[in-house]
């Protein structure tokens, strides 16, 4: 990943930059880590970590898709532990959802850690070999 060339266009358009973990084939290792409290504490500080080596503002976790009750709660336990940690050093913690997925998932999100909900919409862009 080119991150010096990042940082520079974050510097020079003043923009925030977030880092997107997870997504469509990478959400697999959510559920493990969620459930094991030394993974979920190795993972909470590597994002830290990760946040202040590379000067990003912070982590969008974007779990798909939690599959059962027990996933949703293990999904909040990361968002806590990543909200605690982040909290003092002025990180930003965003979540990814399916505009498909359960209102329920969202509303248990939201009560059990209190979040505010922001909706926004945002593109990907896709690169094919035939570019």
């Amino acid at each position: 990943m080119p991150w010096e060339r990042i940082k520079r266009l974050k510097t020079l358009h003043r923009v925030r930059l977030i880092l997107c973990v997870g997504g469509w084939e990478r959400s697999n290792g959510f559920s493990k880590v969620a459930a094991d409290k030394t993974l979920l504490g190795n993972f909470v500080r590597s994002a830290v970590a990760i946040c202040a080596e590379h000067r990003l503002d912070g982590i969008d976790l974007d779990w798909e898709h939690p599959k059962d009750e027990k996933e949703q709660q293990g999904y909040a336990k990361i968002l806590q532990e990543l909200r605690t940690a982040f909290q003092p050093q002025g990180l930003s913690l965003s979540i990814s959802m399916a505009a498909w997925q359960s209102e329920g998932v969202l509303r248990a999100l939201v009560v059990r850690l209190r979040l505010t909900v922001k909706r926004n919409a945002f593109g990907m862009v896709l690169h094919k070999s035939w570019r």
